[in-house]
């Protein structure tokens, strides 16, 4: 009599394994990874961050929150990142962007650097989305987000609703579930993409 020849249980749990492991990488590739809703709120969890440590920051360090595109503020100890640039330095790279004079201030204000931030020399993205950090006023600061793609721009909409200021044309929240007032104010429209600012006061 011949003996059957069949797969055994381990090489059965193996193939299994591997076809299980391919699936998982085709599904992030092709379907997967972060949705659109998850990416909105990463962004604007991110202006949420980023405008709290930068508001305790000054101060605590006595200093004025605003920033002047033509000038390095004094918590910055780069005299190349003008403005904004060297906020994001600094929130993004922790107490070795700090100036020497307020190094003990930033380590004494328990700052931690925003882990969503990519990027080097004041030029930092979210999610690829290069960001732009302005004041408006002393109470005012905003986050630009350079050609984020509509269906982005929509869940923030959906979920904290805006109508239309007709004195400087900014678009504003009906609602919000944060304290702080945000404006949501999307600008052009290359290919469905568009450039989304957060102002938070």
């Amino acid at each position: 009599m011949k003996k059957e020849k069949g797969f055994t249980l381990i090489e059965l749990v193996i193939v299994v394994v591997i076809i299980g492991v391919l699936a998982t990488i085709m599904f992030k590739v092709f379907g997967g990874g972060v949705s659109d809703t998850a990416k909105a709120q990463a962004l604007y969890s991110t202006t949420q961050k980023l405008n709290q440590s930068w508001m305790i920051l000054n101060m605590n360090s006595g200093t004025s929150s605003q920033l002047n595109t033509a000038n390095v503020h004094p918590l910055v100890n780069n005299a190349a990142l003008l403005g904004g640039k060297g906020a994001l330095e600094i929130l993004a790279q922790g107490v070795n962007a700090v100036a020497a004079t307020y190094q003990s201030t930033y380590i004494n204000s328990a700052i931690v650097p925003i882990n969503f931030l990519t990027g080097s020399n004041g030029v930092y993205s979210v999610y690829g989305y290069n960001l732009v950090m302005k004041s408006y006023d002393p109470y005012r600061t905003s986050y630009t987000f350079s050609a984020v793609p509509d269906p982005i721009i929509a869940s923030l909409v959906l979920k904290y609703g805006v109508q239309s200021d007709v004195v400087n044309g900014v678009l504003t929240p009906l609602f919000s579930n944060n304290t702080s007032a945000v404006i949501i104010f999307p600008v052009g429209n290359p290919n469905g993409k568009r450039d989304l600012t957060i102002s938070v006061y």
